[in-house]
């Protein structure tokens, strides 16, 4: 009789344990974006027409002072009291790839972009670059990979931001990792 007591009294923490090891804990993500923007404006202060200069008040008080060059498209609209906004957008992207899944060649690329004639003056440049990476090493203490790029260099990175650490939960050593990187400037004059 005392047997089957002590055996009933196991019962709920047999349950728990059977749980437990049932449970499935959240997968690692298979691919992270990573992206930080900066806004910044300027007030137009003074315009010279005739040497393309531009001084610019910042918020804390001090000015700047630029050239515009001739490819600054409807700078004559540009006057004093102006504000001339730019945007700077950086991310990066990481995902992993499928075992059957093709390398994504090297690629670079840049773009740029202004205003039409008669618009308000404005203008964008930016770059991008994809490539593929083979992870030779993971940390996940530190949150430390280890990878060569498609050039054969070896390269040591560590995830700083939760997604970043999410995703590198989920790397080992011999995959391959797709990585987009992109930046933009864009510029505009209201």
């Amino acid at each position: 009789m005392k047997a089957k007591n002590r055996l009933r009294g196991l019962i709920p923490y047999l349950a728990v344990l059977t749980i437990a090891a049932c449970a499935t804990t959240p997968e690692a993500p298979k691919e992270a974006k990573i992206t930080d923007e900066v806004t910044m404006q300027a007030k137009v202060v003074a315009v010279d027409k005739e040497t393309r200069e531009l001084t610019q008040q910042r918020p804390d008080g001090s000015s700047v002072e630029i050239i515009a060059g001739p490819e600054i498209r409807n700078f004559e609209q540009i006057e004093p009291g102006n504000t001339v906004t730019a945007r700077y957008i950086v991310s990066l992207s990481a995902r992993l790839l499928e075992a059957d899944e093709a390398d994504t060649e090297p690629t670079v690329g840049v773009l740029t972009a202004r205003a039409e004639p008669g618009q308000a003056p404005a203008g964008a440049i930016g770059a991008d670059m994809a490539m593929t990476v083979v992870v030779k090493s993971v940390d996940l203490d530190q949150h430390i990979v280890t990878f060569t790029d498609p050039s054969g260099v070896l390269r040591v990175v560590e995830a700083e931001r939760d997604e970043g650490k999410a995703f590198v939960k989920g790397l080992k050593a011999g995959d391959r990792v797709e990585l987009i990187y992109e930046e933009v400037l864009v510029m505009a004059v209201e």
